[in-house]
């Protein structure tokens, strides 16, 4: 099947385009000095913690441990290795090895090739120092953070999980905890909660706002950020997040309530990015979301200025979404006020007609801009795509040329010319345009599969149609259009088995929505000889689109 990528922004996409940009915007002019002793850098120089290797720990003098010959090597180690000079300091631990075993110069031998990041000598050497002691914690930490390094979480977790063991300082249980969240966040949630009975930490509650929204546990989302919230109400990111967690709770009363205490005291920026965060989520989440709570958004935005213009575009999409048309034009009027000084403004504008099903619309507005944007292909292509979208295949060609003088290398204007002449039967044109995107983009899955899908209607050349669908399988391996095209590839090979196959993946994977899909359906059936399932996938061709002349011939050829 020839899948014609519409360009045009799916509203889906649109809309996550939008979230992600609110949510970058989010400014912090209040930010609070978040305590940072748990965000840990696990490149830092272990030499921080254990200053010198004769320093205290615990009450017990490392210094005590060595003969007096091994002492005087490692205090000139350490201190090389304090002034960075790792490999200078390991030739003095070497020397002290030779009067001293002890896990703890092994330890320093481990630290200083850790840091000259050779890092698989560095485990060595730190399991010849664990091995010697199995209780020397800073080898279990060195251990742990080598193997983290080493993106070796299964092997970092049992060591962390050693250190928190022997010593179940907040320190150590946040080291698990971090290790945790790679993959056992729920494990991470535990210990962290466990800490926060002690006394709650800002960045210890921030860390578990994160894992409960990633493991979508609303409820408790909800009460962490209403506990940061309460600790900095003026501070915007922990705003952001308590009104997004209203939101996913479907407190959507409350979620109002507290944009309108904010609306004074954020930036105008950030109030706006809030707006669109909760127009996007409305959008949505329409099924779910009562009527009233999308006209009370509206209320707030309509025949306001002062909000910016993708808020005014959202809160068109809304005001469809709830059938009023009034207020939706009235949101796209608002919009493109500022249309000529924003090039992206009527593009969006455009896809918003095309999205309600307003293509000649969407021609108008984009045609209306094309010369205030000259050095825009985009303009000319969404041109032509509305045009194709109408099916006026002959009014494509000239704003698609008109995209080729702006920029001739454009994978999908050649792609979208390919199309169109092979719409308009203009073969040899339409081929010579894949070729040209090809050439650019020789693993393009669409491009391949629309080639391809031309090659299999003209039965030519079928077996490179074959190759290139393999290869839009390759990166689409679920795609119904391009499930489609190989089935129909193997239909014109007489490979009859092999392409029923191949349809029914098309169908359970979203094609049961295509009119030609359950057409191929019905040819493949009807030359495998079972005619009254032909009939069936016709029939169900026919419910989709019922001006579809080759089938309606089809079913009249069995119709009793």
């Amino acid at each position: 099947m020839i899948k014609e990528k519409i360009h045009i922004i799916s509203f889906f996409l649109f809309i996550l385009v939008l979230l992600g940009c609110s949510s970058s915007k989010i400014t912090q002019n209040n930010e609070n000095d978040y305590d940072k002793k748990y965000d840990y850098d696990y490149e830092s120089d272990y030499s921080s913690d254990y200053e010198y290797l004769d320093e205290t720990e615990d009450g017990y003098d490392y210094q005590d441990e060595y003969s007096t010959y091994a002492k005087d090597y490692v205090i000139r180690g350490s201190i090389l290795e304090q002034q960075k000079n790792y490999a200078s300091a390991i030739l003095d631990y070497f020397e002290a090895l030779k009067y001293d075993s002890s896990a703890s110069i092994m330890w320093a031998i481990a630290k200083c090739y850790k840091n000259l990041n050779r890092m698989e000598t560095a485990i060595d050497w730190a399991i010849n120092s664990y091995r010697k002691d199995t209780t020397f914690s800073p080898t279990i930490k060195l251990l742990a953070d080598l193997y983290f390094l080493q993106f070796n979480y299964e092997k970092a977790t049992l060591y962390y999980e050693k250190l928190a063991q022997q010593k179940p300082n907040i320190s150590n249980r946040v080291r698990l905890a971090i290790i945790y969240e790679f993959n056992r966040p729920h494990n991470a949630i535990e210990i962290y909660e466990s800490i926060i009975q002690d006394g709650e930490d800002i960045a210890i509650l921030k860390r578990l706002l994160d894992l409960y929204k990633r493991v979508n546990d609303n409820e408790n989302y909800l009460r962490i950020a209403e506990k940061l919230f309460n600790y900095a109400p003026y501070n915007n990111l922990n705003a952001f997040d308590l009104i997004e967690a209203l939101i996913l709770n479907k407190n959507y009363e409350k979620a109002f309530s507290l944009l309108e205490k904010l609306e004074l005291s954020l930036s105008m920026n950030d109030y706006n990015s809030l707006l669109q965060y909760l127009a996007s989520v409305l959008l949505t989440d329409t099924l779910n979301v009562n009527k009233r709570y999308v006209e009370i958004y509206l209320e707030k935005i309509n025949n306001k200025r002062r909000f910016e213009w993708k808020v005014q575009l959202l809160s068109a999409y809304l005001a469809h979404s709830i059938g009023d048309t009034i207020k939706s034009e009235n949101f796209i009027f608002q919009t493109l006020k500022i249309a000529d000084s924003i090039k992206d403004v009527p593009l969006e504008v455009s896809f918003f007609y095309s999205y309600t099903k307003q293509n000649q619309k969407a021609i108008e507005i984009l045609s209306k801009y094309e010369n205030s944007f000259p050095n825009d292909y985009r303009y000319p292509f969404y041109i032509a795509v509305g045009y194709s979208i109408l099916k006026r295949y002959d009014s494509c060609l000239n704003p698609l040329y008109r995209c080729l003088k702006i920029n001739d290398s454009s994978l999908e204007v050649w792609s979208q010319i390919g199309i169109v002449y092979d719409q308009l039967g203009m073969i040899d044109s339409s081929d010579y345009a894949y070729e040209k995107a090809l050439e650019i983009s020789p693993f393009d899955a669409l491009v391949n599969n629309n080639y391809a899908y031309s090659l299999s209607v003209r039965g030519i050349n079928l077996e490179k149609a074959l190759e290139m669908i393999k290869i839009s399988l390759r990166y689409e391996p679920f795609n119904p259009s391009y499930l489609d095209t190989y089935a129909w590839i193997q239909f014109k090979l007489n490979n009859l088995e092999e392409a029923l196959t191949y349809i029914d993946k098309a169908i359970s994977n979203g094609g049961f929505k295509s009119a030609e899909v359950w057409e191929h359906k019905g040819d493949i059936l009807e030359k495998m000889g079972s005619i009254k399932e032909a009939y069936t996938a016709w029939q169900k061709a026919l419910e989709i689109e019922p001006d579809r002349y080759s089938v309606a011939e089809k079913i009249k050829r069995y119709k009793k």
